[in-house]
């Protein structure tokens, strides 16, 4: 009893080979679902030379679709399954026969060679032996040619150094605001400290802002560690007429923010927002200070310089009132940005005093009128946001 059989459809289509191990796990499957006499099922094990009707292959191709549509089958078996039901319903009944129903495979047909392009054409000519002093050449510039190969190779890295360093820099920028989110964190945990370095970029984007508008272009946004953020300008402002904007941008577009930010704390009744919003107003307040490197610095010197003064001993009582190291670091390094400015200031050189002379009335007072009106919206927005205060 041979142990291949294969269904010949009665539609003519092509054979399959099964084993006779499938054709009897088949009828298996279908006595365990009852869909046939158990007499039909005998006469089908005793294949080959056994034949299926063509309803008898559509009723064989429904309990298997059934079977391959249940969630439980196996992944496997549902393959199986479907192929089974594929079959039956296009072959219109079939016979269950040997091997020998089988049709042989048709002999492979070889191709004719083409015919070559070359047959007709002579050979090329061998290479001829180079001349002894090109092989002695060969033998002294070797080690040259290794060189040149070493250096176009770490050529060829320092390009791809050049080209990765813009993502380097990103990549230190962005560590720079991990770092300060975390140490932001240690006071006020992550929620507020993530909104407040939001609200210290929209700072900074009011600055880039105001360099656009003046035509100097944004170099790049960036974070100082532990103290904040910074933005920068491609060109530098010809006179402290664009410099006091483009630095009162900052306070202001940040202003702006913190209101939002309130308002919406406010709106959703979420303290945690609002207590970032009052940060907020407040870090932009103290920005104002008018002593550099502050924007309140940068402001007042449309004024005029020795308005420094005036934010030095601000500096000096706020030290002394509230004794902070901090503000002790703020005070060293704004009188001596301050020493030096008005150094070059005072010593008549033409082009530092043309910056900060080169600002006409209007403009001047526009500058002092903004600055004061910032201020004070920045201080009762702080204010209004703080909680109150225990009596």
């Amino acid at each position: 009893m041979s142990d291949v059989l294969v269904l010949v459809p009665a539609h003519g289509g092509d054979p399959v080979a099964v084993s006779r191990a499938a054709w009897n796990a088949t009828v298996d499957f279908l006595a365990e679902h009852q869909a046939f006499h158990e007499s039909l099922l005998e006469a089908w094990r005793r294949a080959p030379g056994v034949t299926v009707s063509d309803l008898q292959a559509t009723r064989m191709a429904g309990v298997a679709d059934h079977e391959a549509d249940d969630p439980w089958t196996a992944a496997e078996d549902r393959d199986g399954l479907t192929r089974l039901a594929s079959f039956c319903r296009d072959s219109g009944g079939f016979l269950v026969a040997g091997p020998e129903a089988m049709p042989a495979p048709p002999a492979p047909v070889e191709p004719e060679p083409e015919p070559s392009l070359w047959a007709d054409r002579p050979l090329p000519p061998e290479p001829e032996e180079p001349p002894a002093w090109q092989q002695r050449a060969k033998r002294i510039l070797g080690p040259f040619a290794v060189v040149l190969i070493f250096a176009v190779k770490w050529i060829a890295k320092l390009k791809i150094l050049l080209v990765a360093l813009p993502k380097i820099a990103f990549l230190k920028i962005a560590l720079v605001g991990l770092l300060n989110l975390g140490i932001y964190a240690l006071f006020w945990g992550w929620p507020i400290a993530a909104l407040v370095i939001a609200l210290l970029l929209v700072h900074e984007l009011g600055h880039a802002i105001a360099f656009k508008a003046f035509g100097l272009g944004v170099a790049r946004i960036g974070f100082v560690p532990f103290i904040g953020a910074y933005a920068m300008s491609k060109e530098q402002p010809d006179n402290v007429w664009v410099n006091a904007v483009c630095a009162l941008a900052g306070p202001f577009i940040g202003g702006l923010g913190c209101a939002v930010l309130w308002w919406y704390g406010h709106a959703v009744d979420t303290e945690m927002v609002r207590a970032a919003a009052t940060l907020g107003f407040f870090l932009n307040l103290f920005n104002m200070v008018p002593i550099v490197p502050f924007d309140g610095g940068v402001v007042v010197a449309a004024f005029h310089p020795y308005a420094w003064f005036a934010g030095l001993a601000c500096m000096a009582g706020l030290a002394i009132v509230f004794p902070n190291v901090l503000i002790l670091l703020f005070l060293g390094i704004s009188a001596w940005q301050a020493y030096a400015l008005l150094k070059r200031y005072r010593s008549g050189d033409p082009e530092t005093l043309r910056f900060y002379r080169d600002i006409t009335a209007w403009q001047r007072a526009f500058i002092v009128v903004a600055y004061f009106l910032v201020a004070v919206l920045l201080a009762a927005g702080y204010y209004e946001s703080a909680p109150p205060r225990p009596q």
